[in-house]
């Protein structure tokens, strides 16, 4: 299973999952299955809101809510995090 990585470089690179590791931040999209655990730093949805579901790790296929994390909050456009270069 591939992840898009945010590179030392300061550009998305893809990678394998398992190469991941602490620290590193990951482009995610819709219908994407993640098989870590993560932060959410940024999303589409102007109130910083997700819905994900867990229904692989606990059975439940209901969808869970999840908000940009608060001290991370930021009104920053999709389109500059497509290029930003992260210094975890």
């Amino acid at each position: 299973m591939h992840c898009t990585l945010n590179s030392e470089k300061g550009c998305y690179v893809d990678k394998q999952w398992q190469t991941i590791r602490p620290g590193d931040f990951v482009r995610l999209h819709t219908n994407e299955m993640i098989p870590a655990d993560v932060l959410l730093l940024h999303s589409s949805n102007v109130a910083g809101i997700c819905h994900i579901e867990t229904a692989n790790l606990d059975g439940e296929s209901n969808l869970k809510q999840r908000e940009v994390i608060e001290r991370h909050a930021c009104k920053v456009s999709s389109s500059v995090l497509l290029h930003a270069l992260f210094i975890p």
